[in-house]
């Protein structure tokens, strides 16, 4: 801080004491350097406590993915193998257009609380596919994939269910899983928020 500032008044020379005013706001009196200083405290505070305050805003409501398009270049045997195949070539081309629908079963008789999850369901076309004779192969499908959990209180989880549905004409397949989790396998409810 300066301790003195030499200056000109225009009735002549003057020396202004910045020490004894105790502020920058020299040749002003002292209220209104008091005053100034003042306002300026009061505009950090402010400003201070305003940031850790976050204004109103409405909930934010969770995003789902609702629709799910794309390729997928089959690149491995186990790829091809897995649907249905293994007489062609690696390399073929997927092309799936699928939509996503929550859902709750309402079937279970021996459940503590309805199973609820995800329907997925849509086509499926693969292309490019080569068979040992060098000739070009397409197929249409449609495919249905269902997840449900029973809930238990306190974020438990105590059955799965799996369904996969695979309508590809001779290339059609089913499956159905079930996990049993026996104690209640935890999951909290804000487990995977913590990614983003």
């Amino acid at each position: 801080m300066l301790s003195a500032l030499e200056g000109k008044s225009s009735e002549g020379g003057t020396k202004i004491d910045c020490e004894r005013t105790g502020s920058l706001f020299a040749g002003t009196s002292g209220m209104q350097s008091q005053f100034l200083e003042l306002l300026v405290l009061i505009l950090v505070l402010l400003s201070t406590f305003t940031i850790g305050i976050d204004p109103y805003s409405e909930t934010e409501s969770r995003l789902e993915v609702a629709h799910l398009r794309g390729t997928v270049i089959l690149q491995t045997r186990t790829s091809m193998d897995a649907l249905g195949f293994s007489e062609f070539d690696r390399g073929a081309l997927s092309t799936i257009d699928i939509e996503s629908h929550p859902i709750v079963s309402s079937n279970c008789a021996d459940c503590v609380s309805p199973p609820t999850g995800v329907r997925l369901q849509g086509s499926v076309v693969v292309t490019e596919l080569i068979d040992q004779a060098g000739r070009l192969g397409r197929v249409e499908a449609e495919l249905s994939i269902t997840y449900l959990r029973e809930q238990l209180d306190e974020g438990f989880i105590s059955r799965e269910w799996l369904s996969i549905d695979w309508d590809a004409g001779d290339l059609s397949t089913d499956m159905q899983i079930i996990i049993l989790h026996d104690p209640p396998r935890w999951n909290p409810p804000n487990r995977y928020e913590a990614t983003f």
